[in-house]
């Protein structure tokens, strides 16, 4: 039996629909012990910080060969989340709120702790996150919530060299720049040198709605490439804006092309303004 308020929750009644105890099973310890602590787990996660066995009794009936379980839940009432307490100067306060998932008022969920964290992690500012419960100063029912930030480091570099047929040897710098200022400008800069296909590129982002689901990029391009007897020398810069929404991710685009080629002895030069959409879904 699960009662107080968890016993209309429905993490639980899927938990109770499926417990791994059934009439008719062989009686093992294990399987009882694993479900009462998926129980208690489920209750701490589900903000019933209050909940208690009141009944936790196997009874064993040697001569019939049997066992009953009698397993009593009482949950209380479920805490919901109380103020979120913070204090950084690492980005601008405005750009934190869209990442947060725990709103003041409503029922607590770690779940909900961990989506805040990982979203907070995912966008390059922090090189630690740490979301915590102040069970201890639970007050009216609510618990307060205090989130550490620490910054993450000004830049990072990767070094890579490779070979493929199309491009021969190779070596690559990218140097990336997580946090240029507290508005949450980045920037990534990548060169690659191979002597059919050297490339430079430059990207500067711009949070708009939601650091990770709305971004404006600014690029610029240099790059050579060598086929056959065909010389081509391609300078580009573009304005890309890419929103997400649920599974979809929209973007549109405008970029301003110059290539010059030499083919035989044979030059030309055209410049193109290109305007694009696109629509795609990640899994």
């Amino acid at each position: 039996r699960v009662l107080g308020e968890a016993g209309s929750d429905e993490a639980f009644l899927a938990l109770l629909d499926d417990p791994g105890l059934a009439p008719g099973d062989v009686f093992n310890h294990g399987h009882y012990e694993q479900f009462r602590r998926r129980l208690a787990a489920l209750a701490q996660q589900r903000g019933y910080f209050d909940g208690q066995f009141e009944k936790r009794r196997v009874t064993v009936e040697p001569i019939g060969g049997t066992v009953d379980i009698s397993l009593h839940f009482n949950s209380g009432q479920r805490y919901a989340f109380g103020a979120l307490r913070f204090d950084q100067d690492i980005i601008r306060e405005e750009l934190l709120h869209p990442l947060l998932n725990a709103t003041e008022g409503e029922p607590f969920d770690q779940q909900r702790l961990r989506e805040t964290q990982a979203q907070l992690q995912r966008t390059g500012y922090f090189s630690t996150v740490l979301l915590v419960p102040e069970l201890e100063q639970a007050e009216g029912g609510a618990v307060p919530l205090e989130l550490q930030l620490f910054p993450a480091k000004r830049h990072s570099f990767d070094v890579g060299v490779g070979f493929s047929t199309d491009t021969r040897e190779r070596v690559s710098v990218t140097w990336r720049t997580p946090k240029l200022n507290r508005l949450g400008h980045s920037q990534e800069t990548r060169l690659q040198y191979s002597s059919i296909n050297p490339s430079g590129r430059f990207t500067y982002s711009i949070p708009m709605s939601h650091p990770l689901h709305d971004i404006l990029q600014l690029s610029a391009r240099l790059e050579d490439n060598e086929f056959g007897d065909l010389d081509s020398h391609q300078k580009e810069l573009g304005l890309r804006r890419e929103i997400r929404k649920d599974a979809w991710i929209y973007s549109y685009s405008l970029r301003g092309l110059n290539e010059s080629w030499d083919a035989s002895g044979l030059r030309r030069e055209n410049d193109y303004l290109l305007p694009g959409f696109s629509l795609s879904q990640r899994r």
